[in-house]
């Protein structure tokens, strides 16, 4: 399936189910595109923080992870990149178009990270 018909049938999917039926749902996940969109829906909808965690710590123990989020006009990019010596910690990077890319918060705690990451998705950004 394409990604884009994934994620929307992540959304369409998690907006009838509550906070129980998402974590069982996620209990049965194998495929990891799929498990991805169900993280991004959840994190873009704001929906079941604990299992948003729970996604998160399974993805570190893989290795290094990056998400994106960009600006509707491509102007600013930032990318979030996960420490495989330290899964605590988040490495944030910021790219301007007219510059290259800057280190913006090396050594970000996830929780910080996260909060981060919210306040630029009510800015406008989305997960690329």
């Amino acid at each position: 399936m394409n990604p884009d018909k994934l994620l929307q049938h992540e959304y369409d999917r998690i907006g009838e189910m509550t906070d129980k039926q998402l974590s069982a749902r996620y209990k049965k996940m194998t495929k990891p595109e799929k498990i991805e969109a169900f993280g991004k829906a959840l994190k873009k909808t704001d929906r079941h923080p604990e299992l948003q965690k729970t996604i998160d710590k399974a993805r570190m123990k893989v290795g290094v992870i990056e998400w994106v989020l960009l600006k509707d006009d491509f102007s600013t990019s930032y990318r979030f990149v996960t420490k495989p010596n330290n899964p605590k910690e988040i490495a944030i990077f910021c790219t301007k178009s007219s510059s290259q890319e800057d280190r913006f918060m090396p050594h970000c705690e996830i929780d910080k990270a996260r909060e981060f990451w919210n306040e630029l998705i009510k800015e406008g950004y989305e997960c690329q």
